[in-house]
């Protein structure tokens, strides 16, 4: 027996309606689908949730996506009117509150000879970019006196003429990288003036005086390196009697018993330690001024070694590391040479930035947005930008 079934339209709309909603997703060689996983991963489930793969729109396919959209967006809206005239506003009517005025022949052409003076349509009658971008703005001029009540009702019907140009600009590309640009403040005087005194290159030098960090760092072993013997956590316990198979397998065949700790007077292994070599490799130093440092401390301080090898090569390299910074800060010398740097600094900074880090649009920075990594920096950006003191 044969089953034939008979095509109906509706029933092909309503298949081509959800296929469109998967429009421009990649292609893959095969289908895949999350199944119902049973019982053992249901605690993930419970909050991962179930489903298939999140949708997303193929890079490849980007591009024909959004013109497409947009190709269909104009051709829904061709019918609105595309002309800003007279003959258009004539008996349109304009509601302010509780008044409602109706434009008759001479309001109409009043509205239209507004618009052209202005520039605001071009010599077809077709609203410009002139007239979008002062309205987006809020600079558009003043209406006719007879209108200049109703304004935002007469505004909203100058709206709803369709200018196909504008579609242009309702979908970008999210992909696309941002550009945080330079504004005014750059210009400024101030800031130029702070740059040309900051911009100068230099090149530093830093002289050790090794006898000096090697008794800064003896000095500081002797005060701070606190080394703690290893310790052992021993957990007594027993084996029931009626050990099972299941009772294994649960945990529940051996009964806790008592918990002491231990404390090691040495630690014994045969692992050889490179002593020197290790700490010189933390601190960067030579192994003679490591060699020199180590032999500097007492005896009593230099055994605790043997308590704990890995708590010793950790902290005193950290104290000696720390000893070492303090020097080259002490010691650090700045000589400015005639070299610059350019400003085009400035303008490499304007882009590859991650926006999700962006501040608010600020006021006295150069660039129109500040990139932050921390709610610290976030609030230190903003009293900087409200404070009175600030210039730029």
């Amino acid at each position: 027996m044969k089953i034939k079934f008979k095509s109906q339209p509706y029933q092909t709309q309503a298949v081509d309606a959800v296929v469109d909603c998967f429009a421009s997703q990649p292609r893959q060689d095969a289908l895949k689908y999350t199944i119902d996983p049973g019982a053992a991963a249901q605690a993930r489930m419970e909050v991962e949730g179930f489903g298939n793969a999140e949708g997303r729109l193929a890079s490849e396919s980007y591009k024909g996506f959004v013109t497409g959209l947009q190709r269909e967006i104009v051709e829904n809206l061709s019918a609105r009117q595309k002309l800003a005239d007279a003959a258009y506003f004539e008996g349109k009517a304009v509601k302010t509150e509780d008044r409602e005025l109706v434009l008759d022949k001479v309001l109409a052409k009043k509205l239209e000879h507004f618009l052209i003076k202005n520039d605001y349509v071009d010599e077809d009658g077709r609203i410009t970019a002139v007239y979008h971008e002062s309205r987006k703005a809020e600079e558009l001029a003043a209406l006719p006196e007879a209108l200049e009540p109703h304004r935002a009702a007469v505004l909203a019907l100058i709206d709803t003429v369709f200018n196909g140009a504008a579609v242009e600009d309702m979908i970008t590309d999210g992909r696309a990288p941002k550009k945080n640009s330079l504004n005014d403040n750059f210009k400024r005087k101030e800031f130029q003036e702070l740059w040309r005194r900051i911009n100068r290159k230099a090149v530093y030098q830093v002289e050790f005086d090794s006898a000096a960090l090697v008794r800064s760092c003896v000095d500081r072993l002797e005060r701070d390196l606190q080394v703690a013997p290893l310790q052992y956590l021993i957990t007594e316990g027993t084996l029931t009697d009626n050990v099972t198979d299941e009772s294994l397998r649960a945990g529940e065949a051996f009964v806790q018993g008592a918990l002491r700790a231990e404390t090691g007077k040495s630690a014994h292994s045969r692992v050889s330690y490179d002593l020197i070599g290790t700490i010189a490799t933390n601190t960067e130093l030579t192994r003679k001024t490591v060699g020199d440092i180590l032999t500097g401390i007492h005896a009593a301080k230099f055994g605790e070694f043997a308590k704990n090898p890995e708590q010793f090569v950790a902290d005193a390299s950290h104290l000696i590391h720390e000893q070492k910074a303090i020097a080259v800060i002490e010691q650090l010398t700045y000589d400015a040479v005639e070299q610059r740097y350019d400003s085009q600094l400035f303008t490499a900074g304007e882009t590859g930035n991650d926006f999700k880090k962006a501040t608010e649009k600020l006021n006295n920075h150069v660039y129109d947005y500040a990139i932050v990594d921390s709610k610290i920096e976030r609030d230190f950006v903003r009293d900087l930008d409200t404070s009175t003191e600030v210039i730029v």
